[in-house]
């Protein structure tokens, strides 16, 4: 498969707007996040099936392996350190218990602490595509 300039432009631009979204403090007008909010993470989504469809893919088993070394590692450890840090907080009275158990929850149901959310939302997309696309074309 060919890489398309145009495709790589569009899912790029969809990250930065995804990550400036999450860190601007009213710099933009209310319109421009709901525009941003609802249709950049949709993009990049979309565009991350349309590339997997692209691909001749190996058995369901051998792209599990794969995604779980290359995005559920990092949600591993980026969960651990966040419950690790929030601990900390917990121990010197900064944050009530709750929110530790909270952030425990989120990381064992797969809901992602903050914006981790997206790694096993992208995990569960390609796993239903595959299995989709495997019984249904």
């Amino acid at each position: 498969m060919k890489r398309d300039a145009s495709i790589d432009i569009l899912k790029g631009w969809s990250i930065l707007t995804i990550m400036l979204l999450h860190y601007e403090k009213g710099i933009f007008p209310q319109y421009i996040n709901i525009w941003c909010g609802s249709f950049m993470v949709a993009a990049f989504y979309f565009l991350s099936g349309w590339i997997l469809s692209l691909k001749t893919l190996p058995t369901l088993q051998v792209h599990l392996a794969k995604r779980l070394r290359s995005l559920g590692i990092p949600y591993l450890t980026f969960s651990i350190l966040i419950c690790i840090f929030t601990f900390g907080l917990c121990v010197f009275d900064l944050l009530p218990w709750k929110i530790l158990l909270r952030d425990i929850w989120k990381f064992a149901t797969l809901r992602g602490i903050g914006t981790l959310w997206f790694l096993p939302a992208l995990i569960v997309g390609e796993i239903m595509f595959l299995l989709f696309k495997k019984h249904h074309l």
